[in-house]
């Protein structure tokens, strides 16, 4: 009984927790009080939100102990019935240090830290507080804000109560610091005391970095871990994946692969990384990370299923996502938003719908997302009908009130031609936010109410400096990998408040570049990217070719291949070199080649001539696909019918597809017949080709090459110690060891 309380009271049942309470009582009327038993009933009352129930539990009982007493102080404390907390600590018999530190921690979750300090002042010499009492003081200064109330009741640790404090008091002040952006503090705090060995502080720092989008900080702490553990690692990953550097995640996990790291990747390393290739839309390494779980074991947990279902979703492979997910053993709701989700992000309303259907008539209850996903469904389909029915569903589920569900009604309505209802749902909405705005504007232009649309718009908008210089700001952030910072700009330029300026208008410049930074950081912008799209539109600068252009790379590059194709097609008229060549970027990202070929021919009958770009979306279309042969077509189309003279880029696409296929030899070939000389690049793509089919001889000559042009490039020499390795050769590999240390590098092959 003892442990099916425990389980009631953290999973919150408070109907099979009454259950097993009269169990409890039948056994008390044949043996009597089991004081150990309704303390448990108290706290399981307690952690269901039963606090009347709790009581009558602990009025009940003839001689409560200092527990029952203890237990029922903490289930108000929860509460936030503070006032009742401290009535039945003032009525208590005798206190221990647990009543003290209660009191204490319930007041400083609270925000109340005058009387935390009271309280604090007033504990007797025998029950002086303990460690956790000031981890909860210092958790709740953290959520609150208060760096200074933070660092009163630190010092105080020492030099009021004669304690040192311990690792997770130093970790719990990290975070307040870290919270308030106070980043260097923080790192003296852990180096300058000595702690700076502590892992689990290290730790917290990186993820502090991180989330403040200091990456290069987080790196240099991370690199500088004795010992990175799992933690460190998925930390380092997350930082990187979740501030739209997805890519360096890819690349940080394939050293944590190759280091020999004694770390073992888990649940939460797949996520983190299948989150990156969803970002990216890369299929191909999703498809090897989705590998490497079915090898650990881990399919079957939901939360990494459902992230391979995201991912493959976002890479437009429905197939394997359907697949996944009908595999899958248990669905909670979330998986369930995935896949419908899926469906409606590559075009298949009905499908999603369909899926909808049967979560409906399962044991699974929607929520909020559910809903959204459904009627992303609706508004591919242009379905007011069935957008209708889900309304009715939503109401029927109390969740009008939602910010996310009420703007996706004000969405849905827009693009099914229901405008009067899209405001009704809008005006009646409590909270609005940039994206409930958003969508508005958006139903406005989709209905043809222009004017109505500026109006809203210039209500979103206040005054600021001059557009050039904020599109070249908003450029030179997404040219230097900061897209985030981009994006951050975009929304300064738009709500900037500077009285007596004029308003700013951003342009075709402004739209170019600010898509541009929502495709580079991928799937994870795609709501900003729409959000922008419909600002493009309000400014009638949606058909202009750069900025259609823009937003067919964008939408391609955060995994919404379909709308890629419906601003395509809606732009049949005005097609251009540009737009067609964009165009087959994105179907070669999303590994359609043949609709990529397909476009190409058209584009030669419609007398467009193809350009050197087009020819590097092409084949990138065919590395993307591993297709070899029709790589080396093209390519000889481009030097013998388009007169077009190949550069760095088109090679390199054809020696990447060689060396993958295992023709080193004629990929060193290729590299000699350049018209120029061949870079950096070549070779170790080249070199990487040895690597993988341990051709020796080869791989020493490309290394060669790469060492004469950039002596330092650690990857090179990690590369060839590795084709070394796998060949037995050890007196090579401390050769190359020593040459290493001789130019100041301290990595290991």
């Amino acid at each position: 009984l003892a442990n099916l309380l425990r389980s009631c009271g953290n999973s919150g049942d408070l109907s099979a927790g009454r259950r097993i309470h009269k169990r409890v009582l039948d056994l008390q009327r044949q043996h009597g009080q089991d004081v150990f038993l309704l303390n448990l009933v108290i706290d399981m009352y307690g952690k269901c939100g039963g606090l009347g129930e709790a009581r009558a539990v602990f009025d009940a009982i003839e001689h409560p102990n200092v527990f029952s007493f203890n237990i029922l102080i903490a289930s108000y404390a929860s509460a936030g019935l503070l006032e009742e907390a401290w009535k039945i600590f003032h009525a208590m018999p005798g206190r221990n240090v647990v009543s003290w530190n209660t009191m204490v921690s319930a007041n400083a979750q609270e925000g109340d830290f005058s009387r935390a300090k009271i309280f604090l002042a007033r504990i007797p010499q025998h029950s002086l507080p303990d460690g956790i009492t000031f981890v909860t003081i210092l958790t709740g200064c953290s959520h609150l804000g208060l760096v200074s109330r933070g660092r009163e009741f630190f010092r105080s640790i020492e030099s009021a109560f004669g304690m040192k404090p311990g690792v997770e008091h130093y970790c719990c002040m990290v975070d307040v610091l870290g919270r308030a952006k106070h980043l260097e503090e923080a790192e003296e705090l852990i180096f300058k005391t000595g702690h700076d060995r502590e892992t689990r502080l290290r730790n917290l720092l990186i993820q502090m970095y991180g989330e403040c989008g200091s990456l290069i900080d987080a790196r240099k702490v991370f690199d500088r871990t004795p010992d990175p553990n799992i933690f460190s690692w998925n930390i380092m990953l997350a930082a990187y994946a979740h501030n739209g550097h997805s890519n360096e995640a890819l690349v940080l996990s394939q050293r944590m692969k190759d280091s020999g790291a004694t770390v073992v990747p888990d649940r939460v390393t797949y996520v983190i990384l299948l989150h990156a290739c969803s970002n990216l839309g890369a299929l191909r390494e999703g498809r090897m990370i989705h590998a490497s779980v079915i090898v650990s074991g881990m399919e079957s947990n939901v939360v990494v299923a459902t992230a391979i279902v995201n991912m493959y979703g976002k890479c437009g492979s429905m197939g394997d996502a359907k697949m996944v997910f009908d595999k899958m053993p248990a669905k909670d709701v979330i998986c369930w938003n995935s896949m419908i989700s899926a469906y409606a992000l590559n075009g298949l309303g009905k499908s999603a719908l369909d899926l909808y259907a049967r979560m409906r008539h399962s044991c699974v209850r929607p929520d909020a997302g559910t809903f959204v996903a459904a009627l992303d469904a609706c508004s591919v389909l242009n379905s007011l009908e069935d957008g209708k029915k889900i309304h009715a569903a939503i109401s029927a589920s109390k969740l009008e009130w939602n910010v996310m569900v009420a703007t996706a009604l004000v969405s849905m309505y827009g693009k099914c031609g229901c405008l009067e209802r899209s405001i009704a749902v809008f005006r009646a909405m409590e909270v609005r936010n940039l994206i409930s705005w958003t969508a508005m504007l958006g139903a406005l232009a989709h209905n043809g109410r222009d004017a109505a649309a500026l109006e809203l718009f210039a209500r979103m908008r206040d005054e600021g400096r001059e557009a050039l210089l904020w599109n070249a700001l908003i450029a030179a952030y997404t040219a230097r990998g900061h897209p985030r910072e981009a994006l951050r700009l975009y929304a300064e330029m738009i709500l900037a408040e500077r009285r007596g300026a004029p308003p700013v208008r951003p342009d075709r410049n402004t739209f170019a570049a600010v898509l541009e930074a929502c495709g580079s950081i991928g799937t994870a912008a795609l709501g900003e990217g729409r959000m922008i799209h419909t600002q493009a539109i309000a400014r009638a600068c949606d058909t202009d070719v750069i900025v259609a252009s823009a937003l067919i790379a964008m939408y391609s590059k955060c995994g919404s291949l379909g709308d890629a194709v419906a601003i395509f097609r809606e732009l049949s008229r005005k097609r251009s070199v540009v737009l067609v060549t964009t165009m087959i970027a994105a179907y070669g990202h999303h590994g359609k080649l043949e609709l990529a070929l397909e476009l190409f021919w058209e584009m030669a009958q419609r007398g467009l001539k193809p350009n050197r770009i087009t020819f590097v979306s092409l084949l990138s279309s065919c590395s993307a696909a591993n297709s070899l042969r029709e790589a080396v077509f093209y390519f000889q189309i481009m030097i013998h019918d388009c007169d077009i003279q190949p550069g760095a880029e088109h090679y390199h696409f054809v020696i990447d597809l060689l060396g993958r296929s295992g023709k080193v030899a004629q990929a060193e070939e290729l590299i000699n017949s350049m018209p120029f000389a061949p870079g950096c690049g070549a070779w170790m793509s080249l070199l990487a080709a040895c690597e993988r089919h341990s051709k020796v001889e080869l791989g020493r000559r490309a290394a060669d090459r790469v060492f004469e042009m950039e002596p330092k490039n650690a990857l090179a020499y990690l590369m060839l110690g590795k084709i070394y390795v796998a060949a037995g050769m050890w007196d090579e590999l401390l050769q190359l060891k020593k040459l290493m240390e001789d130019r100041g590098l301290k990595r290991e092959p």
